[in-house]
């Protein structure tokens, strides 16, 4: 049985036809690769709505920033 060029380097049984197959075989689901990232995106921009539909404007659209501008909104206003 000859080595499968198309498998990853730590394939156990180097015999897959391809790449995709390889991967396939190790049962990655790489769309759960961005989910945790998705999350953290919304919940970072929702904050900055929040403000700004209070009328502040955080100095940038970073979750820290806009809790900021939340509690101290004197110093943020827009």
């Amino acid at each position: 049985m000859g080595v499968s060029v198309a498998c990853r380097s730590g394939c156990p049984t180097k015999t897959c036809g391809s790449y995709a197959a390889c991967l396939k075989g190790m049962g990655l689901q790489l769309g759960d690769l961005g989910r945790g990232v998705a999350a953290a995106t919304d919940r970072r921009l929702n904050a900055y709505a929040d403000a700004r539909r209070q009328g502040l404007q955080p100095k940038s659209t970073k979750l820290a920033d806009s809790q900021a501008a939340v509690r101290n909104p004197d110093a943020h206003l827009g």
